[in-house]
C-alpha cells in the first residue's frame, strides 16, 4: 500500500528527496488545483482566482506528541499574466496528525505580490493521504485593529 502510494506520488512528479536540505526533507509542486483568491473587502468587486504554479520544501523538524511536524522553506509561485500577475515566496510551518480522525496546520509569511503576509490554516481535517497535501490559507492581519482592504487567500494541492 505504501509503495503503491509513494510510487503514484513520484510518477506524477510531485514528491520528490531534496538534495540541499536535511535527510528526510521532501520537495513538492503545486498541481493543477492550486489557486491564489485575491479578495477586496470593501470594494464589492467580485474575489479574482488565478491557478498558481511551484514548489516547497519540508523539512522534518521533531515531533510534538501526536503531531509530525515541518518546516515548509521555499514555498514559491506564480499565478496570472500582466498586470495580473501574482508571486509569491514564502516559508513557515506545517504539522499533521492526531487521533482518528487526522489534522493538519500550515502557517505561512513572507512576499505576495509588493507586500509582506502572513497566512494560516487553522487546524483542519485532513481531505487526502500524505503525502499529498491540500489545504486553505486565509490572510490574517497582524494588528487585530486593522482592517486591510486586499486579503489574499491560498488553495494548495500539492
Amino acid at each position: 500500500m505504501v509503495l503503491g502510494v509513494l510510487g503514484a506520488a513520484v510518477l506524477v512528479g510531485t514528491v520528490t528527496a531534496d538534495a540541499g536540505f536535511p535527510e528526510g526533507s521532501v520537495r513538492y509542486r503545486l498541481i493543477e488545483g492550486s489557486w491564489l483568491v485575491d479578495d477586496c473587502t470593501i470594494c464589492g468587486r467580485p474575489p479574482i482566482l488565478v491557478p498558481i504554479e511551484g514548489t516547497f520544501v519540508l523539512v522534518p523538524q521533531p515531533s510534538r506528541s501526536l503531531f509530525d511536524s515541518f518546516r515548509v522553506e521555499h514555498l514559491r509561485f506564480v499565478g496570472g499574466a500582466g498586470e495580473g500577475r501574482y508571486t509569491g515566496d514564502l516559508a513557515g510551518t506545517y504539522i499533521r496528525g492526531g487521533l482518528e480522525p487526522l489534522f493538519h496546520e500550515m502557517r505561512l509569511t513572507g512576499s505576495l505580490g509588493a507586500g509582506e503576509v502572513e497566512l494560516r490554516s487553522g487546524m483542519q481535517e485532513l481531505t487526502i493521504a500524505p503525502p499529498w497535501i491540500e489545504i486553505d490559507l486565509t490572510q490574517v492581519s497582524p494588528d487585530p485593529q486593522e482592517f486591510p482592504l486586499q486579503v489574499f487567500s491560498l488553495h494548495l494541492v500539492a
